[in-house]
């Protein structure tokens, strides 16, 4: 069917169903394009006078459904109703999902609400996830572990110079845009014994990194760079810090560049947000350093070993391992690995494990001077591969037999629904789609998460698809589809995706987060939705219909009020009834073209998206103007 066709059945202007689509992803059609039964079933849902009331399920007036992320297919068959109508209802409420993709928590709200359908919230689990973290972590055992020691801080304030002091080597240096945007581990020899270290990024967008590397940690650095002072992220990492009471120690970066008064000053910032020096009468140490001249270093790292011997950490060798994963991404060859440091026991070669909703058995393991390994004992930081789908940082890792692999298996969570897109939807009108691909899990949440404060504020972005690992031939075929401009953080571009693309793609590819969001902030401010405001400005009444077989179908009208000009937008109305509009392309007073007729005579002309003119038809002529 011609939307032109549907148009006349559904009694809506040719203009708004093209605007509908259009906000859906379907481009480039026209009053004469044909539609597919998916979609004229969606325009029916839309447009009928029922308000989408046909929608049916099966449940009965006293059951409710309990909410929580779950696949389209699952809350269909929860709600005993079929997931093509729960798609396209689903659709009218703003959310586009398929059949396996999964809903959040608050869109399934959110949908059941607008159903008048009853729902309860799921009963948590008495064990919350940072109780079970904090037991993994806790001291228990005989054998001494290693240390586990987050560095955290603001921008710049010289986090990966200090380890890099440590490790003799120049990360820093290699950095794409002197940030870091990820999590590393590294494990450190100091004449006080091994530690590991744990590299937190320090830019805003990298919150959810940091918060994880302090969970996970024994023991918290703290970076404050005596040029620059407390700031922002230093203070979000000082409210991290407390909430969880986490033991800190705080590095006074960059002395070599300052004059002494300056270290006073920022422990009074530093007692202001209730970290009290030790040498205030607090039980908070600071110590003064530069990773440039290495002045304060050795005083550091015994001041570190200190404080993690009061913390007596013991472990078993003897127990089933358990850890937690710092980071997860998606490797060439190896698929789903992720960074785990073991709090307990001991992991070999192709041993089983779960892992949050993932389980696997492990292929690989290498440590953070890409060393293979065969066992990895506690505090170890190292690679595993061998997951079935990709795992979250944060996750806990612990060691199964086969069986218990099998009975997770087949407990039947939608694994592979948590990887896919997701969408994030406002009622503005949306005037840019785009594509996000990042090289590892947390690097995405970053993305994601700074991605939705700048369509708080615009209104006007919709991330049509989310993932990790390199931009492939789905990811630019759907792009294709639906207009998406692809953005890769840190990621490349299969050759041969880019080889089967038949349409041309928009990819931007960029190394440092704050040069992608820029990027998008700039293409948001180019396309913003301006306000169409409509001046009606004349009124005619169609006296005659000619139909010319070279030229098309002519309307002879009698301009009753203001006038009708060339290249206006006009509005059909039958019997007060608004049948479709176009614009006037050829305008005409006894066969000679103008530009404008005024009222009091009659005219001749041809409007592009409407032809089917009857006697009597109002013609209403409209100009519009933006702000």
């Amino acid at each position: 069917m011609q939307i032109k066709d549907i148009s006349k059945q559904l009694n809506v202007s040719v203009r708004e169903l093209l605007a509908f689509l259009k906000k859906r992803g379907e481009r480039f059609l026209t009053e004469n394009s044909r539609l597919s039964a998916e979609l004229v079933g969606l325009l029916n849902q839309q447009y009928k006078p029922d308000g989408g009331k046909s929608f049916q399920h099966g449940l009965s007036a006293d059951e409710s459904i309990v909410v929580e992320d779950m696949s389209v297919g699952e809350l269909a068959s929860r709600l005993k109703a079929s997931a093509n109508s729960l798609i396209v209802q689903l659709l009218k409420t703003g959310i586009v999902a398929s059949k396996n993709q999964l809903l959040k928590k608050e869109d399934v709200v959110k949908f059941l609400q607008s159903m008048n359908i009853d729902f309860a919230e799921k009963e948590q689990d008495p064990e919350t996830e940072l109780e079970r973290l904090i037991e993994v972590k806790s001291s228990s055992g005989q054998e001494l572990r290693l240390p586990v020691v987050s560095i955290v801080g603001h921008v710049d304030h010289g986090k990966t110079s200090l380890l890099d002091f440590l490790r003799s080597t120049k990360v820093a240096e290699k950095e794409k845009g002197g940030i870091t945007q990820n999590v590393s581990a590294y494990e450190v020899a100091t004449k006080y014994g091994n530690l590991v270290f744990l590299d937190t990024p320090g830019h805003e967008a990298f919150a959810l990194m940091r918060e994880r590397g302090v969970l996970i940690a024994d023991l918290v650095v703290l970076i404050v760079a005596l040029d620059d002072g407390v700031k922002p992220q230093t203070v979000e990492s000082i409210k991290k810090i407390k909430e969880l009471g986490a033991t800190t120690v705080v590095a006074l970066s960059k002395v070599d560049k300052v004059k002494s008064d300056r270290v006073d000053i920022v422990k009074r910032q530093l007692a202001d947000y209730g970290l009290l020096p030790d040498d205030w009468g607090g039980d908070v140490p600071c110590v003064a350093v530069s990773s440039k001249t290495g002045v304060g270093i050795e005083n550091l790292l015994e001041v570190i070993r200190l404080q993690a011997d009061m913390l007596d950490l013991k472990t078993s060798l003897t127990e089933p391992a358990q850890g937690i994963v710092l980071e997860s991404m998606i490797q060439r060859g190896r698929g789903a690995v992720a960074t785990v440091i073991l709090h307990k026991g001991k992991v070999c070669l192709s041993d089983y494990f779960v892992c949050g909703d993932t389980f696997g058995k492990v292929s690989s393991m290498t440590n953070c001077l890409a060393e293979n390994l065969s066992c990895v004992g506690p505090s170890v930081p190292v690679l595993v591969a061998g997951f079935s789908a990709l795992p979250k940082a944060g996750d806990l890792f612990e060691f199964a037999t086969s069986a218990q692999v099998k009975k997770h298996k087949q407990k039947g969570k939608n694994v592979q629904a948590r990887t896919k897109s997701q969408f994030v939807f406002h009622d503005a009108q949306f005037s840019v789609n785009v594509i996000i691909k990042a090289a590892t899990h947390l690097s995405k949440e970053a993305l994601l998460t700074s991605l939705e404060k700048l369509n708080v504020q615009e209104g006007q972005l919709k991330i049509v698809d989310s993932g990790i690992g390199d931009i492939n031939e789905g990811n630019i075929e759907l792009a294709a589809t639906v207009g998406a401009v692809i953005y890769g953080l840190g990621v490349k571009t299969h050759r041969s995706a880019l080889a089967k693309l038949s349409k041309p793609v928009d990819i931007r590819s960029f190394d440092i987060i704050y040069k992608l969001l820029e990027d998008v902030q700039e293409l948001l401010d180019k396309q913003k939705v301006q306000k169409v405001e409509e001046k009606q400005v004349g009124q005619a009444r169609v006296k005659a219909v000619f139909k010319i077989k070279a030229v098309g179908v002519i309307a002879g009208a009698a301009v009753e009020q203001g006038a009708l000009q060339k290249d206006a937008k006009v509005k059909v109305y039958r019997d007060g009834t608004l049948l479709g509009g176009g614009v006037i392309k050829t305008l005409q007073k006894e066969r000679i073209t103008v530009t404008s007729i005024v009222a009091g005579n009659d005219c001749a002309f041809i409007v592009e998206g409407f032809s089917d003119w009857k006697l009597g038809d109002e013609v209403h002529c409209f100009v519009e103007s933006t702000s």
